[in-house]
């Protein structure tokens, strides 16, 4: 619970950008490639690192945190989001925590801008809603929605609101529950989600701004000379937590601060990487999908889910313009600009998160703030620094990444990903894989019998299209082992730590 809203932000936006890319309309929000204005102070980051290095401060242990730690702006946000019972509100806070922000303290306007990022979300689950319900949509056509996709919807958040009453039986919780999934009465029927598009833009649109407006504000909060922000922990999990105020309160220094820019920028970048490549067809996909794994029976001639099945499934609307890079009548570029703005803000992140452990590294034990530094010591943890390293390399270009376990190195191109981006995603998965092999094999044991075994084997991925590969991988010909590429890369430091999401198309 003490992880931060903008965190819990970035991860909800990623959750969306994991499976793809959206259609063509000539209105969709191009990205602002020709404003972008990197925030990034390089001797600013240059001089905080500096500053802890040379720090001889040694903040007090959490056990000493008290009430008189928070400010008066603090005390002010807390107290009024404990007021809030429901949905409404939490509303009415944020709109006082917008009205009275700029005369807040730096502590609070850290917290402040972070729970205001809140503000385009209120009733997001009533508005998605469209999408996984069963019906025609009227705009393009054709039916939307399938009951596996809407069951494992409403399943999760069945499970959530029962785990939350039950884990965090306070009216804060149960606001916030309400706060996503209730519609205020000032929404209207026709602006909900009823295609993807729609979603994305709502995305790339006011959730996108709240995000930005919020790396923008935390920027220059990251050099605070050494102090901490204090929190209560009382205020997401009610009043009558923490009766002998031991683990009550956590402080926030100069390295949280950076990880939670750095986590909004990610957030920014997994939107416009969401918004640049085709999603129509995305509910269709995720409801195909979910019916193989049983979700609502069992779609599969076969026993189990193999491969060559999920990639039947994706390949079968690679002819309705699925995960293709986006263009419009009015720009026939769209996507790739998003690419371009994503891999900034991707660049922002991996920088903000070097500083960030460059100052958890030296920072000195006993602190109290909310990450340990005893975790992030070169000595103890040798392989996180060069991880870092090589991640804040890879993105500046051609970069050689060594398989830990094997020794062997292949060559990344980070950037020229994201600058030349595939026109289409699906030419990244494997290439099909043949039916007919042999599922049964026999044997005879020392007694006679006969043992039968399955081939587990059947049904993974034989060989891929290297050339596809080759704007990630610039080395690769038509006689690399792709698959040994991959391998290299999940067992480097660093890189794989971006490029997790495109696992999906190796597997």
């Amino acid at each position: 619970m003490r992880a931060q809203v903008a965190i819990l932000l970035s991860l909800f936006v990623a959750s969306y950008a994991h499976a793809a890319k959206t259609e063509e309309a000539a209105d969709f929000p191009a990205a602002p490639v020709s404003t972008f204005q990197s925030p990034y102070d390089a001797k600013a980051s240059s001089d905080l690192v500096s500053y802890w290095l040379k720090a001889e401060r040694k903040p007090a242990d959490n056990t000493t945190l008290k009430k008189s730690d928070l400010t008066a702006s603090m005390v002010q946000i807390r107290d009024g989001i404990l007021s809030a019972k429901t949905a409404d509100d939490l509303d009415a806070r944020l709109d006082d925590l917008q009205k009275n922000y700029s005369k807040f303290s730096p502590d609070a306007k850290f917290f402040a801008i972070q729970m205001l990022a809140l503000k385009p979300l209120r009733g997001v689950v009533w508005n998605l809603r469209p999408l996984f319900e069963k019906g025609e949509d009227r705009l393009f056509g054709k039916m939307r929605g399938n009951f596996a996709t809407h069951s494992a919807a409403v399943t999760i958040l069945r499970m959530v609101a029962q785990t939350t009453g039950l884990y965090l039986p306070t009216a804060q919780s149960a606001a916030m529950f309400d706060y996503l999934t209730t519609p205020r009465k000032t929404m209207h029927l026709a602006d909900r989600f009823d295609s993807v598009a729609k979603f994305q833009m709502f995305l790339r649109g006011p959730v996108f701004t709240a995000l930005d407006t919020a790396a923008k504000e935390i920027e220059p909060m990251h050099v605070i000379k050494g102090k901490t922000y204090v929190f209560d922990y009382q205020t997401v999990m009610g009043k009558e937590a923490f009766g002998d105020g031991i683990g009550q309160f956590g402080a926030y220094g100069d390295a949280e601060v950076l990880l939670t820019s750095a986590a909004i920028y990610r957030g920014m970048h997994n939107i416009l990487v969401f918004n640049a490549y085709n999603q129509d067809e995305l509910m269709n996909v995720m409801g195909d999908l979910a019916k193989m794994y049983g979700v609502h029976g069992v779609w599969s001639d076969e026993l189990g889910v193999s491969t060559r099945e999920k990639i039947e499934v994706l390949s079968s609307y690679e002819s309705k313009g699925f995960l293709k890079l986006r263009t419009s009548r009015a720009n026939a570029k769209l996507g790739q600009g998003y690419m371009d703005e994503a891999f900034k803000n991707l660049e922002l992140s991996v920088k903000r998160t070097k500083d960030a452990y460059d100052i958890l590294a030296v920072l000195p034990g006993g602190v109290n703030t909310v990450l340990n530094p005893l975790f992030f010591k070169s000595d103890l943890q040798p392989e996180l620094g060069q991880g870092v390293a090589k991640l804040e390399a890879a993105m500046k270009g051609k970069t050689p990444v060594r398989n830990v376990v094997t020794g062997k190195s292949i060559e990344v191109d980070i950037p020229n990903f994201y600058h030349n981006a595939p026109p289409n995603l699906l030419k990244l998965l494997p290439q099909p894989i043949p039916r007919g092999q042999q599922l049964e094999f026999s044997m005879k044991n020392d007694i006679g019998e006969t043992l039968t075994y399955r081939n587990y084997r059947d049904g993974q991925p034989k060989s891929y299209v290297a050339s596809e590969w080759k704007r990630l991988f610039p080395n690769v010909s038509s006689n690399t082992n792709m698959s040994e590429v991959f391998r290299n890369l999940a067992y480097s430091r660093g890189p794989a730590l971006i490029l997790g999401p495109l696992s999906y198309f190796i597997d």
